[in-house]
C-alpha cells in the first residue's frame, strides 16, 4: 500500500511539475507565412491571464500551466486557437487568416482621405503611444518628425519653419483652431486637446496640404476618429498632477461611444519640481470628452465628437523690465458632427463644428478679455470613377466671430501696473465660402497623379483668392516612394491680443519627398522651398513686422531596429530661412544649420519599455534692447532697437529626456506604471531676453528645466 501510494504522490508530483512548466514557443505571421504579427496577444484560452504578446518578428514564448488550448488574435484577422499537442519541441510557425469581410474594406477604403497616399507620414494609436517624446499625446507626436520644427516645446504644430498659425489640424473634416490646452504658458508644456484613445488615424502633409481642406498655408494634421470599436474598455489613471478616466463602451449595432474626463491640479508636481519651476505658482484643468458613433442605415452613420475644458494658470513673467504674476484663464466647447454615408465606389460627408471659447489674461497694466465663436459647416462627396481614378468635390463655409475687451498700455514699452492704458473693444467678423475639387489618378503600378483647385467667394470685403496644387507620386518598389508636390496656398490668420485683424497669407511651395520602408529600417528624406507672404501676428513684446518669408530646407531621418526589442532613430533637418521687412532682408529667428533629434528606444512588453530622446539646435535669433532714453512724464525707459534685426543669438538649445512604462498583468485586469524625466541633464535652454529697470543689464527666460513626472493607468 505505501508503494502505492508513493507511486501516486510521485506521479502526481511529476503532473504538477509539467503543469507548471510548460512552455511553448511559435512564430505569428499574416497568411502569407512571411510577414510578421507585432504585438499580436497569445493566451490561454481557459485562463487569459496567462498570455504575453509577440515581438517585432512575430515570435512568442508562453508559460502556461492547467492549459490545453493556445489562442492568438490581433485586430483585423479571425482568432486561431491550437490544441497544446500541436506544440512540439521546435519553434510553430501559426499564420493568421484575414476577416471575412468585404464590404467593411470597401467600406474603409470609401471613407479614407482620398489624398491619404500622398501625406508624408501617417500614425495610429500604437505609433503615438511608442513614441519617446509625445507622453501619449497625438500632437507631441509629431516632434519627434524631421518636418517639426517647433523650438517653443509645445504641441502646437509648426511644419518645415513655418508659423504655428499657418498650419491646421481638422478633425472628422472639421478645422481645429489653437488645438492645445494653453494653461500652461510658462513653457511647461502645452499638451492638446486630443486623447490617443479615440484617434483611428493621424495623417501628416508636412508641405503642400491637400485641397480638400482649406485655410491652411503650410501644412496640414488630418486626425479621423474610431469607425469601430473592437472591445468594451475601462481606464482610471492618477498621476503626480492629475487624475482621469476612459469609457469605451459597445451599443447594438456597431454603435459605441467613448467618455473621458481628466482633472489636473499642481501641488504635488509642484512641490517635487518646485526648484526647478520657481516661476510657475499654479495650474489647473477640468476636461471632458465624447466620441460617439450611430448606425443611420446599412450604408450611413453619424459620428458626433464634443470636447469641454476649463483651464487656468498663475506664473511669474517678464514684459520688458516688468516682472509680475500674470493671470490666464480660459473655456472652451467645441461640438464636430458628422453625417455619412458610404457606397461602394462613393463617400458623402455633412460636416458641422460649433466652437467656443472666453480667455481671460492680465499682467501689470493689461487687462485683456477675449470671446471667439466659430461655425462651420462643410460637404464632400467623393466618388470612385474605376480602380485607377478618383475624384472629390465640396464646399465649405466658415464663420468667425471675435470679441476684444482690453485695456492696452497707452506706451508699448510701459507695461507696469501704474502705467496708463487705453481701453480697445474690437468686434470682427469673417466669413469664408469656399469650393473646391481634387482628383487622382493612378498611372500604373508606379506613376500616381493629383490635382486640386479650391477658390473663395467673397461675402462682404473678403479678399477673393485660388489655390492650386499638383502631386507626383512615384513608386519604383514596394519599398520606395517618391513624392513631388507643388502648389500655391491661402489661409487667414487668427486674430489674437497682439493683432486683432484677419490678415489673409500666403505660400507658393515646392516640396520632393523620399520614403523607404524596410522590414528593420525607415528612412526618411525631403527637400523643400517655399515663400510666404502676409503680414505675421507678433508677440506682445515684439515689434517688427515683416510680410514676406522665405525658406529652403533638407530633411533625413532613419529608424533602425537593431534586436527585437531595440531601435534606434536619426533625425536632422537644415532650415535656410530670411525675413523681409521694410525691403531689407534678414535672417529669420528660425534659422537653423541644423536640429538633430536622437532617440533610442527598449520596448519589451514582458519587461520595460524606455526610452532616451535627446533635441539640438542652434539658438534662435532675437532682437536685444541696445540702450533706454528715461521718460521722466512716466518715470519709465524707452527702450531702443538695433536696426540690424535679429542680430543676437541664444544659446545652443539642449535637451535630454527620459521616458519609460512598465505593462503589470493584474488578474482581470492591467496595469501601466509610467515616469518621465524633461531635459534630464537640466540644461538652462534660453527662451527670451529680460532687463533691469533701465535696460543696462540683460538676462533670460529659460524653457521647461528638469521635472520629473509619473503614475499609472488601471485598465
Amino acid at each position: 500500500m505505501r508503494a502505492i501510494f508513493t507511486t501516486i504522490l510521485l506521479c502526481g508530483q511529476l503532473l504538477c511539475a509539467w503543469a507548471q512548466d510548460t512552455s511553448v514557443q511559435g512564430i505569428v505571421t499574416e497568411s502569407d507565412q512571411k510577414t510578421p504579427v507585432f504585438a499580436a496577444n497569445v493566451y490561454c484560452k481557459s485562463d487569459v491571464t496567462q498570455g504575453t504578446t509577440t515581438g517585432f518578428d512575430g515570435e512568442f514564448t508562453l508559460e502556461i500551466s492547467d492549459c490545453d488550448t493556445v489562442c492568438i488574435s490581433y485586430l483585423g484577422f479571425k482568432v486561431n486557437c491550437l490544441p497544446l499537442s500541436a506544440f512540439g519541441s521546435e519553434v510553430l510557425r501559426i499564420s493568421l487568416q484575414p476577416l471575412d469581410n468585404m464590404l467593411r474594406e470597401v467600406v474603409v477604403k470609401a471613407g479614407d482621405p482620398i489624398s491619404e497616399k500622398f501625406s508624408v507620414v501617417k500614425m495610429d494609436k500604437m505609433d503615438v503611444y511608442l513614441d519617446p517624446v509625445a507622453a501619449g499625446d497625438p500632437l507631441k507626436a509629431l516632434t519627434s518628425l524631421p518636418s517639426s520644427t517647433n523650438a517653443d516645446e509645445t504641441a502646437n504644430p509648426v511644419l518645415r519653419g513655418s508659423g504655428g498659425d499657418r498650419s491646421r489640424v481638422v478633425v472628422n473634416g472639421a478645422p481645429i483652431r489653437n488645438p492645445v490646452r494653453n494653461g500652461q504658458l510658462n513653457g511647461l508644456g502645452n499638451f492638446s486637446l486630443f486623447n490617443a484613445e479615440i484617434i483611428r488615424q493621424q495623417y501628416v502633409y508636412a508641405s503642400n496640404p491637400p485641397l480638400t481642406y482649406g485655410n491652411t498655408s503650410a501644412g496640414l494634421i488630418e486626425i479621423e476618429t474610431n469607425r469601430e470599436l473592437e472591445n468594451n474598455q475601462v481606464q482610471v489613471s492618477t498621476s503626480l498632477a492629475s487624475v482621469g478616466t476612459f469609457v469605451s463602451q459597445k451599443l447594438k449595432d456597431d454603435n459605441f461611444f467613448q467618455l473621458y474626463g481628466n482633472f489636473q491640479f499642481a501641488d504635488a508636481f509642484l512641490a517635487l519640481n518646485d526648484a526647478n519651476l520657481p516661476r510657475l505658482k499654479d495650474f489647473g484643468t477640468k476636461d471632458v470628452g465624447l466620441n460617439l458613433k450611430l448606425s443611420t442605415g446599412k450604408q450611413s452613420y453619424f459620428n458626433s465628437f464634443s470636447y469641454f475644458i476649463d483651464e487656468y494658470s498663475n506664473f511669474q513673467s517678464n514684459i520688458f523690465t516688468v516682472e509680475e504674476v500674470s493671470d490666464a484663464s480660459k473655456k472652451r466647447f467645441f461640438t464636430i458632427n458628422n453625417w455619412n454615408w458610404k457606397r461602394e465606389k462613393s463617400f458623402f460627408r455633412v460636416s458641422t463644428l460649433v466652437d467656443w471659447s472666453t480667455q481671460d489674461f492680465t499682467f501689470g497694466n493689461i487687462i485683456s478679455n477675449t470671446d471667439n465663436l466659430q461655425l462651420y459647416s462643410g460637404i464632400d462627396y467623393k466618388i470612385f470613377l474605376n480602380d485607377d481614378a478618383s475624384v472629390q468635390f465640396g464646399a465649405s463655409y466658415n464663420n468667425w466671430d471675435y470679441e476684444f475687451n482690453d485695456l492696452v498700455p497707452e506706451f508699448f514699452y510701459a507695461v507696469n501696473s501704474d502705467a496708463p492704458s487705453l481701453p480697445r473693444d474690437t468686434a470682427l467678423n469673417q466669413h469664408n465660402l469656399e469650393a473646391y475639387a481634387y482628383g487622382n489618378w493612378d498611372v500604373n503600378d508606379q506613376i500616381s497623379l493629383s490635382t486640386g483647385l479650391r477658390s473663395n467667394t467673397p461675402i462682404f470685403d473678403e479678399v477673393g483668392y485660388l489655390s492650386a496644387q499638383l502631386s507626383v507620386k512615384y513608386e519604383p518598389a514596394d519599398d520606395h516612394r517618391f513624392l513631388l508636390s507643388g502648389g500655391r496656398y491661402s489661409n487667414y490668420s487668427t486674430p489674437n491680443y497682439s493683432n486683432t485683424v484677419f490678415n489673409l497669407l500666403n505660400s507658393t511651395q515646392l516640396a520632393l519627398d523620399y520614403n523607404y520602408e524596410g522590414k528593420k529600417t525607415q528612412i526618411l528624406g525631403a527637400f523643400f522651398v517655399k515663400s510666404e507672404s502676409g503680414r505675421n501676428a507678433q508677440s506682445i513684446e515684439d515689434v517688427v513686422v515683416f510680410n514676406e518669408i522665405n525658406t529652403m530646407g533638407i530633411e533625413f531621418f532613419i529608424r533602425q531596429r537593431l534586436t527585437d526589442f531595440v531601435a534606434v532613430s536619426l533625425a536632422n533637418t537644415y532650415l535656410h530661412q530670411t525675413i523681409n521687412s521694410g525691403g531689407e532682408v534678414f535672417q529669420s529667428p528660425n534659422d537653423f544649420n541644423y536640429f538633430a533629434k536622437v532617440s533610442i528606444n527598449y520596448n519589451n512588453p514582458a519587461i520595460i519599455n524606455a526610452a532616451l530622446s535627446y533635441i539640438g539646435r542652434p539658438g534662435r535669433y532675437y532682437n536685444p534692447i541696445i540702450g533706454a532714453d528715461f521718460d521722466p512724464a512716466l518715470n519709465a525707459y524707452i527702450p531702443t532697437f538695433t536696426s540690424d534685426l535679429y542680430n543676437e543669438q541664444f544659446n545652443a538649445y539642449n535637451n535630454l529626456s527620459f521616458s519609460s512604462s512598465r505593462y503589470i498583468p493584474m488578474g482581470g485586469m492591467s496595469m501601466v506604471a509610467f515616469l518621465n524625466i524633461t531635459n534630464l541633464l537640466n540644461t538652462k535652454n534660453q527662451a527670451s531676453d529680460i532687463y533691469n529697470s533701465d535696460y543696462s543689464q540683460r538676462m533670460f527666460n529659460y524653457l521647461q528645466l528638469r521635472t520629473v513626472y509619473f503614475g499609472v493607468v488601471f485598465q
